[in-house]
């Protein structure tokens, strides 16, 4: 019998440490999907020819990358900013005032 409740405990042991190995590889495996993309902030992927893909600018203010059309633009003489929220742009005002 004490051979039986041995291989039993093994197993479990083996079936617990297992279960939380699966826990964490799934925890820490994620990306989080915002309206400007990837969390990551990656670069945009060129489209194919002709399927219309928008020009892709990065916000300097939180690094995400949007499309042009939908960013908030600000001329500043010969460069042009653009901002994915009026938040990013009043924190980049923000950080060139002081």
């Amino acid at each position: 019998m004490g051979l039986l409740r041995f291989v039993f405990w093994v197993f479990l042991f083996f079936m617990v440490v297992r279960l939380i190995g699966r826990v964490f590889r799934a925890s820490f495996h994620f990306e989080i999907i915002t309206p400007q993309g990837l969390s990551g902030h990656r670069p945009p992927q060129g489209g194919s020819p002709g399927t219309g893909a928008a020009e892709m600018v990065r916000d300097p203010s939180c690094g995400a990358w949007i499309a042009a059309d939908q960013a908030i633009r600000i001329d500043a003489g010969a460069t042009t900013q653009f901002f994915c929220s009026r938040q990013c742009l009043d924190n980049y005002r923000r950080k060139l005032s002081g």
